[in-house]
């Protein structure tokens, strides 16, 4: 993820011209096991909310290597993150110490980006969407923003989206699907961007939560052996925000 406001900790003894303006972070979520990982041994462990350490399997309760060459070695693996959560954490604790952060340079004209990436069934689309009971990342972000825009009076603000799928290498608009497949354009004043994609202004969370919804409704669905519900494609929800001096 990409933000403006240095990294997940302050790096005050960095002294360079981009200091605090760009930085990449990257966490790692250790989601719960599913019925069939249950039957095993769980390997996985968070140290410190900063290092995931993956244990030799063959090292637990006190289990010897059947190799003898590999006996009184270790195979755990350990690695190092910005952040890590474990399998207890809520999303509002990720949202809390990975996104929010981004909204104050978002609303100061910085780019931003936070993305999810793993296997099938590792969990993108809970922790960027989540439901009802537990929203995810794109739920958050949205309703804090609208916070605080209705909190700052003296700006006026236009906020506006677009959604769009990647499946099998084609692009799609979620909010108007009827447009078949885009292609990316370079634009003298956007730079690259999609062509044809429908941009629809939202001004309350309620009106931007029902075109997030309609979006996640016309993505992709295809059951894998890992999971069931796999989405299948890669979702790309961009939200613009504009602000200009309100004038009394």
């Amino acid at each position: 993820m990409v933000e403006r406001e240095g990294s997940f900790g302050d790096r005050e003894d960095e002294q360079d011209d981009i200091s605090g303006i760009y930085s990449i972070d990257v966490a790692v979520r250790v989601r719960p096991l599913n019925h069939m990982e249950q039957l095993e041994a769980n390997t996985v462990r968070v140290l410190d909310d900063k290092m995931i350490v993956v244990l030799d399997r063959d090292k637990l309760d006190g289990g010897q290597d059947e190799d003898y060459l590999r006996q009184g070695r270790s195979r755990e693996r350990r690695y190092a993150f910005d952040q890590a959560f474990d399998d207890t954490c809520t999303q509002e604790e990720v949202y809390q110490a990975t996104t929010q952060k981004l909204l104050a340079g978002v609303m100061d004209g910085f780019n931003s980006t936070c993305f999810a990436y793993g296997a099938t069934g590792a969990g993108k689309t809970y922790t960027m969407l989540g439901n009802v009971e537990n929203p995810g990342i794109m739920v958050n972000t949205v309703a804090e923003l609208f916070e605080r825009i209705a909190a700052d009076s003296s700006q006026i603000y236009r906020v506006y989206l677009t959604y769009l799928e990647v499946y099998n290498e084609n692009i799609r608009d979620l909010l108007n699907p009827t447009s078949g497949y885009l292609d990316l354009r370079e634009d003298p004043v956007k730079g690259i961007c999609v062509a044809g994609i429908t941009e629809f202004s939202t001004a309350t969370v309620e009106e931007t939560m029902t075109l997030l919804h309609k979006g996640n409704h016309n993505r992709s669905v295809e059951p894998t052996k890992k999971n069931e519900t796999s989405s299948r494609s890669h979702a790309v929800l961009q939200i613009m925000v504009e602000k200009r001096q309100r004038t009394t």
